[in-house]
């Protein structure tokens, strides 16, 4: 047995060998030669016999086969370019073509046309040498206005007497050729100096003229370097990974794509032109983690790493145009997405933003800041405009251990202010006494599911407003946790919502200290009150009117003898039901199969309901019986099918050993990955969808398992619990209550 195993393993491992063909591409276009082509049903005889080195082979009838291709005779494969008449004329090396032998063939042998190895080996090659040569999501294809960062980043060796530099002094350097995006007379332009032993140390310097201009076959450029180099000691490059080149390639509004990787930047990225974007193209996943009590995380596997200046850094800005305003006035219209911007614990900001507006700053993480004392990672401020109408989506930051600075640090630059802009799904770990987001100039702002966590215990506030803010009135927060402090001046009340229903941090501190704020908190929990902490102002406990719709059935009442059970007349299908109770609970609702093998009981309410509306589900249940049992608790079009159509439910089978979340559309379904071990007590089954869409499964409080797709929107579902035996016993399961809250508008 084992050498039989050992056999497979090798003829395993030789079918894994690569590719034999090797692509036309990118050297040549693929022709038909090089792909071949075939005809189904092609078949006749050699009219003579041929050698193995015959070229020019006759048949009575080739009129069924096409050129380029192959055909068999016997068990060699020959190669032929074209058909003259009836006769193949054989390609330069197309006997034994494909890994077969030329041999001899008597007149009569049969010739069929096939479809050899050759024909797929050979376009898979192609195919993968096209892809390459494109890149991961066109990442290597330069078109109009989408250039890729990459394709910009550049090195230069230099030459002595002619690249000398003095210290302190502006000196040339000469460029051969002049790489694409560096010209003379960029402005906010830096590129590298790398000393070869690293003295001089290695430096960053901004462009300060020249007689480059972008892709030109020489010129130079204009810099001041802080020490004295030698030309030939030293190289030139690109000090932004090709970004900064990239963006001032192109004439109008430019959106640069960054490829997944790390990029090494060693000052800061400028966006200053038009509408500029800066997208990373990666497939996330590589940094995000599950800080954010409602699942809703950034994702991003391409990452700008900060290598430059231990302080005093910025790593991406924005810059409002020149001579603002009224000459210059807003930055318009630019978008940063899909990056990790690492500033390796250094005090640098990672995003420094000015004057802003129509601006989309979206799926951001910045996993290692020290901003310092009066800035942030992201650090907004109006100029001499306003910092108005943009938008923050789901964004995650972690300051640096012991960290000064703030993770959002909001400033009123000159004379205008930070206003009417939308924080979105973020969260704010940070260290140190200043705080997480610090408001000196924000006022008519909406900051939505926001979650803040102190990294040591020793944090200042997490929205804090100081005493000197000029302008601090009239925000509104969706708040997930942590402290805020309100020492705002101002008369315009913030308007405040705790929302402990997501389970976050109950232990918030708000802290009113000069205009009234409206506070309120939103709980399940009767005693939440307790949890809220106030030096000043007033809260109110109730929800917010008409926000949700509620469904509770604790299976006290009903008439089991009209087929009625609960409160909300749920209705029996096959095997058995029965009120009961036990002394830890009032009300029970007892399913039973009988000892019929394959039999399948249910319980539904009419069709009351639909997902389409972020909704939270709970039943607390117990399957008493674990082994030989199909079962399912949730939302279902039909809980009497198995399965049914549509639905949203919990799902265990009798050859699962645990519980999984089952999101279906017709007929359609994605089971998540198991959420908990099937367990014979009394467990709380939740279903919640979030303000994404994805919908969520967890037990007794623990990991929630997440699905996006197959959710049955538009669909109307019924409340419902079934089970089923795969063997003659009798099966059970105990429900102890029902509670379905729907989010609604009226």
């Amino acid at each position: 047995m084992w050498k039989l195993y050992t056999c497979f393993l090798l003829v395993a491992a030789s079918l894994a060998a690569q590719n034999p063909n090797t692509a036309a591409y990118p050297g040549a276009i693929p022709t038909d030669t090089d792909l071949l082509v075939a005809t189904n049903q092609a078949r006749t005889v050699l009219s003579n016999t041929i050698t193995a080195v015959e070229t020019a082979i006759a048949v009575p009838d080739a009129s069924k086969f096409l050129a380029p291709g192959v055909f068999a005779v016997g068990l060699e494969i020959v190669k032929y370019c074209s058909i003259v008449g009836n006769t193949f004329n054989v390609c330069v090396g197309g006997r034994g073509f494909d890994g077969t032998t030329a041999v001899l063939h008597i007149s009569g042998s049969a010739v069929v046309g096939i479809a050899a190895a050759h024909f797929p080996n050979q376009h898979a090659a192609e195919i993968k040498a096209i892809a390459t040569a494109l890149g991961v999501q066109l990442s290597n294809v330069q078109g109009s206005g989408v250039p890729v960062s990459t394709s910009f980043d550049w090195s230069q060796a230099t030459q002595t007497p002619e690249d000398d530099l003095a210290a302190a002094t502006q000196d040339s350097i000469t460029l051969t050729p002049c790489p694409a995006g560096v010209a003379g007379a960029n402005a906010n332009h830096y590129v590298f100096l790398d000393d070869a032993d690293d003295s001089p140390a290695d430096e960053a310097v901004i462009i300060e003229g020249g007689t480059c201009t972008s892709g030109g076959a020489t010129g130079t450029i204009l810099v001041t370097s802080t020490s004295a180099r030698t030309g030939g000691d030293y190289t030139v490059s690109s000090a932004s990974a090709g970004i900064r080149e990239a963006l001032l390639s192109e004439t109008g509004p430019t959106a640069v794509r960054v490829p997944p990787g790390t990029h090494v930047i060693e000052e800061r990225i400028t966006l200053d032109e038009h509408a500029d974007s800066l997208v990373g193209l990666g497939s996330g996943g590589t940094l995000t983690n599950a800080g954010h009590p409602l699942g809703i995380n950034p994702q991003a596997d391409v990452i700008i790493s900060w290598a430059g200046a231990a302080t005093g850094g910025i790593m991406i800005e924005v810059l409002a145009p020149a001579g603002s305003p009224p000459a210059g006035g807003v930055r318009r219209n630019v978008k940063v997405e899909n990056l990790a911007i690492d500033g390796k614990g250094t005090a640098v900001n990672g995003l420094w933003a000015q004057a802003c507006s129509g601006c989309e700053f979206r799926n951001l993480i910045f996993p290692n800041h020290n901003p310092g004392t009066g800035n942030g990672a992201i650090y907004l401020t109006s100029g001499d405009a306003s910092f108005i109408n943009n938008v923050f989506d789901r964004i995650e930051i972690r300051t640096a251990t012991a960290s000064a600075g703030a993770c959002l640090y909001l400033d009123q630059g000159t004379t205008g202010n930070v206003t009417q802009n939308q924080f979105r799904f973020m969260t704010c770990s940070y260290f140190g006494a200043e705080g997480g987001f610090v408001l000196f100039a924000a006022d008519n702002n909406l900051f939505f599911d926001v979650q803040m966590s102190c990294g040591d215990g020793s944090c200042g506030a997490g929205v804090l407003y100081p005493s000197t803010a000029i302008a601090c009135g009239s925000n509104h927060f969706v708040f997930l946790g942590g402290t805020y402090e309100n020492n705002c001046p101002g008369t315009a009340p913030n308007d405040l919502i705790i929302d402990y229903s997501t389970d976050a941090d109950p232990d918030t501190r708000i802290t009113l200290g000069g205009a009234n704020a409206t506070v309120m908190l939103i709980d399940d929990d009767p005693d939440a009150l307790g949890k809220l902490y106030s030096d000043h102002g007033w809260w109110s406990t109730a929800p917010v009117p008409d926000q949700y719709f509620t469904l509770l059935d604790e299976f006290v009442g009903g008439d089991a003898t009209v087929g009625l059970f609960g409160d909300l007349g749920w209705t029996l299908t096959n095997g058995s039901a029965a009120h009961t109770s036990l002394s830890s609970s009032l009300g029970l609702l007892r399913l039973a199969t009988g000892s019929v093998i394959n039999t399948y009981t249910s319980i539904k309410t009419v069709g009351l309901v639909n997902v389409d509306n972020p909704f939270r589900l709970e039943y607390r249940a117990q399957l008493v019986f674990t082994a030989n049992v199909d079962a399912r608790i949730g939302l279902m079009s039909d809980p009497t099918a198995d399965p049914p159509n549509d639905g949203v439910y919990f799902e265990q089978l009798a050859a699962d050993a645990s519980w999984f979340g089952v999101t279906r559309d017709v007929s359609t379904e994605t089971r998540s990955a198991a959420v908990a071990a099937v367990g014979a007590t009394f467990e709380r089954f939740n279903i919640r969808e979030d303000a994404s869409g994805d919908v969520c499964f967890s037990i007794d409080g623990g990991a929630e398992q997440c699905n996006s797709t197959n959710i049955p929107l538009g669909k109307t579902l019924c409340l419902g619990v079934a089970i089923g035996n795969t063997t003659a016993q009798d099966k059970r399961i105990r429900v102890d209550y029902m509670k379905f809250q729907v989010k609604v508008t009226r």
